[in-house]
């Protein structure tokens, strides 16, 4: 967690301290810049700083013996400085600490094997066997472990993780690392290929279409000696200049917004113009879009026969359908994305409605970082429930949301095979009043009853998984071996994210103070202000910190409202892209109906009646392309709510939401052309003739 760090006159709160063994600086090849790897640890009360943490505080980097102040408190030697870690990396360090004086100094017990709050790096041989090492794992804690199971009681699984593999592993709890989501990343790939694709779809469109009002161009060309192949030249190049010029311009914008969009993701992203790999990539990449978009429209306009084309009577078979085609893609793929875009919307509403159990509003998360705060608990929770505006404060080993502490439920002449699996959350008693939870059977822990020091509270879901018809009463061993009476259900609240299904719980009072939560009653700002007040007089070290338990529980699905929010821009780009496709492909069909119109109007055919034939058209391609994107949407967006354990039932809402915002886009989108055409002067058309 975040400490305080002193020197030289400068203050400030450091997220990236680690206690480390020595040999992270050849595990990790951190380079030195200051200070030798044999004594860049030491043994005692020394630290290795990264050279940013080094400028902050002293403004230089030759700064070894040093002296920095470790929560106000501890006085610690600088022994050396590393190069700063690339940002990208599955973690970064800015302070490094001796591990094994670190667990001394602080009282660390690592004798507990069924507790793990450490990681462990392993630089394994180039020959070695990954699965055989992962194997003598278990050898291992039954050699060193000091409550050795066999193989049939064993609660954990030992594995061996690849560190390039970290970053994309949804389903570890507790990554030192902020993790990526390796589907949210297809998803915008996969959508970025999509626009891509619509983009040259566009091109193949309007370029065949244009190819009609180029055939006296190319026909004169044949006829002075002109080859296929230097016309097809001729084309593939016009494409390629205007892919590159776009690709040109596209690189200047994306590094226009990549600070926005860097921030927008909370992730550093950077173009590395200075490497020729970058360049290369980009020019083969525009090559194909060239190539791929271009093509087509080259082959189509270098085969027309000369004469038919000097006459303008040059055609190629199934143009129509060709074009009929693209644009059922185009807005198939809009389809998908808009819908796409729907379902996500509807399900983080449902997150953002859905009962979990607990209220979020009016509460607050304080921070308890400071010593002379956490030593002082018992009388800081006291003189905070004092203060008019405050409801109730209570602590716990961590908020409702995020209960990670587990063990196995016990209690006495248990069988191993009914051992289950349970969580496990120690509270102070108005912890039900903060957050308001429900009772469902039996009574809450009460002060005045000194034996609810040992009692426990079940959840719902821990009765259902115990098969327990009347808990109450029943006793439990709990996880320190004292036995304890189950006085109370609760109604089920979600201990962690909608992803899982809430998991059995027992709750239990505790005298430990990690989390501390305030529920307010009265004016917010007054109130907080007054708490802060109550805060500074403790005079503590750490400036006064709190959290809203509603952004907290926010934050949990911000990587979904981020995703939700990225895919209606790009399906709005989508939606633009193929309406200046179909406002492009509209203009043309109705010039190259314009007699066929004027001779239906002559013969009595009425301006509705034009203007419903021609929209009639795009309707239907529309409704294709909507029927097509349908069971692909379905199944994309039923992949990616099972992701939720909780989620919004799917059904015809978001695909008929779909259909109507593509009809109104399609109908603005061609309107002008349509009512031009069917409101046109049949002379005007006919008089040629």
């Amino acid at each position: 967690r975040d400490q305080l760090m002193v020197a030289n006159d400068q203050r400030f709160v450091e997220p990236a301290i680690y206690a480390v063994d020595p040999s992270v600086f050849e595990i990790f090849s951190l380079e030195l810049l200051n200070g030798s790897e044999s004594q860049a640890l030491g043994t005692g009360p020394s630290i290795a700083v990264s050279e940013t943490f080094a400028k902050k505080y002293f403004g230089r980097t030759d700064v070894v013996n040093e002296t920095v102040i470790f929560r106000a408190e501890v006085p610690l030697t600088i022994s050396g400085v590393f190069k700063d870690m690339p940002s990208n990396s599955h973690f970064v360090m800015d302070v490094v600490v001796n591990f094994e004086w670190a667990m001394n100094a602080f009282d660390q017990d690592l004798s507990r094997w069924n507790n793990n709050p450490y990681y462990t790096y392993l630089l394994l041989q180039e020959d070695i066997d990954i699965e055989v090492l992962e194997q003598k794992l278990f050898s291992i804690r039954e050699k060193y472990a000091n409550d050795p199971m066999d193989e049939d009681g064993q609660l954990y699984t030992y594995y061996l993780q690849s560190l390039s593999e970290v970053h994309f592993s949804e389903n570890i709890n507790g990554s030192m690392g902020p993790q990526a989501n390796a589907s949210r990343l297809h998803i915008f790939t996969g959508i970025a290929f999509a626009v891509l694709l619509m983009a040259g779809i566009n091109y193949v469109n309007l370029a065949t279409a244009r190819a009609m009002v180029r055939m006296k161009e190319i026909g004169i060309r044949k006829i002075m000696g002109a080859d296929r192949w230097s016309l097809l030249s001729q084309f593939l190049i016009e494409s390629s200049l205007l892919v590159f010029l776009s690709l040109f311009l596209a690189l200047l914008l994306a590094y226009a917004l990549l600070p926005a969009f860097s921030a927008f993701v909370n992730r550093p992203l950077s173009f590395d113009f200075l490497n020729p790999i970058f360049w290369l990539q980009i020019l083969i990449f525009g090559l194909l879009i060239a190539l791929a978009s271009g093509l087509y429209p080259a082959l189509v306009m270098s085969s027309f026969n000369p004469l038919f084309a000097i006459n303008k009577r040059g055609s190629f078979k199934n143009s129509g359908y060709l074009r009929s085609g693209l644009v059922i893609v185009q807005f198939g793929l809009s389809a998908i994305l808009i819908s796409c875009t729907i379902v996500l919307q509807k399900q983080l509403s449902f997150i953002n409605t859905l009962d979990t159990g607990y209220t979020r509003e009016q509460v607050l998360v304080l921070s308890i970082v400071d010593n002379r705060i956490a030593e002082g608990m018992p009388s800081y929770m006291e003189e905070l429930e004092k203060l008019p505006g405050v409801e109730a404060v209570a602590s716990s080993w961590s908020l409702p949301t995020n209960v990670t502490t587990n063990t196995e439920a016990n209690w006495p002449g248990i069988d191993d095979a009914e051992r289950i699996p349970m969580y496990m959350l120690g509270i102070t008693h108005d912890f039900f009043d903060v957050y308001e939870l429900e009772l469902k059977a039996g009574r809450l822990f009460d002060p005045e009853i000194k034996t609810d020091e040992s009692a426990i509270i079940l959840n719902e879901a821990a009765v259902k998984s115990l098969g327990w018809q009347d808990p109450l009463g029943r006793e439990m061993i709990k996880q320190n071996g004292q036995i304890g009476t189950v006085i109370g259900v609760v109604k089920d609240f979600h201990i962690q994210s909608l992803r899982q299904e809430i998991e059995p719980l027992q709750i239990v009072l505790s005298p430990d103070y990690p989390t501390l939560a305030v529920r307010i009653s009265g004016g917010l700002v007054s109130t907080i202000m007054a708490i802060e007040d109550v805060y500074e007089s403790f005079e503590p070290s750490y400036p006064f910190e709190y959290r809203y338990f509603a952004d907290i529980y926010n934050t949990e699905y911000a990587e979904d409202t981020k995703t939700a929010k990225l895919t209606m821009v790009f399906s709005l780009l989508a939606m633009l892209i193929a309406c200046l496709g179909l406002y492009g492909l509209a203009a043309h069909i109705a010039t190259r109906r314009i007699k066929e119109l004027g001779v239906r109007k002559v013969l009595g055919a009425t301006s509705l009646s034009i203007a419903r034939l021609l929209f009639t058209d795009f309707l239907v391609l529309i409704g294709v392309a909507s029927l097509i994107a349908a069971p692909i949407t379905y199944f994309l967006a039923l992949r990616w709510l099972e992701g939720y354990a909780y989620h919004f039932d799917l059904n015809a809402i978001p695909f008929a939401m779909t259909w109507l915002i593509l009809l109104a886009f399609a109908g603005i989108t061609v309107g002008y052309h349509t009512v031009q055409a069917a409101f046109c002067n049949p002379v005007e058309a006919l008089r040629d003739e």
